[in-house]
């Protein structure tokens, strides 16, 4: 059975080694996302260390402690689905096996970028959200959680002596205007160590 999982980790790069599809392929992996695909791309990285050598997380959470279950529960359950479905009960073996911080030194020697906002609004950002202020007020919160569990993963780096780079983002929200700037110096950063 195909997972998301393994169809991230074993089918899509198999067809992208694959020559007849015309893609050049060096052999040299990276992995990146933002918000839930943040936390899912440095997941992935420390349950599969030997296939990827740069990693990147723009505004995600990194853990799946109790602060981690919260964000999690609030971005799964606040779309109407069951926490569960993913890993089982919180605070399980599943839960504990996602969870980057705790496994972080098996980020070592990757090219490994982070970024994070304040979720302090910038100006014009609440006209943004079209005077919204449910919105405005998720999107402010969401950032500054991200916020949260990025300086912890970044500590939880610092404390590993493993290189990384961190940028804070003195403000913006956690949404679009704040996370397209941050891809082109994502992919810089990490385009070396894939040979890019």
């Amino acid at each position: 059975m195909v997972t998301r999982e393994s169809f991230i980790t074993e089918a899509l790069p198999k067809l992208t080694a694959e020559s007849q599809i015309g893609l050049k392929h060096n052999g040299k992996n990276g992995i990146g996302g933002i918000s839930m695909g943040a936390a899912s791309a440095y997941s992935i990285a420390v349950r599969h260390p030997e296939q990827y050598q740069g990693v990147f997380g723009l505004s995600g959470c990194y853990t799946t402690d109790d602060f981690g279950q919260i964000l999690t529960r609030y971005t799964v359950e606040s779309r109407g689905a069951n926490v569960q479905n993913m890993w089982g009960p919180p605070g399980s073996e599943e839960w504990q096996a996602h969870d980057a911080i705790s496994q972080a030194e098996k980020l070592r020697g990757k090219a490994l970028y982070l970024s994070s906002g304040t979720g302090a609004a910038k100006e014009g950002e609440f006209e943004a959200y079209n005077g919204d202020i449910g919105n405005f007020v998720a999107g402010a919160a969401l950032e500054q959680a991200s916020n949260v569990c990025t300086h912890r993963m970044t500590e939880k780096l610092d404390d590993l002596d493993i290189d990384h780079r961190f940028d804070q983002i003195p403000a913006g929200l956690h949404n679009w205007s704040l996370f397209a700037p941050q891809m082109p110096i994502a992919w810089n950063h990490i385009k070396g160590a894939l040979g890019a």
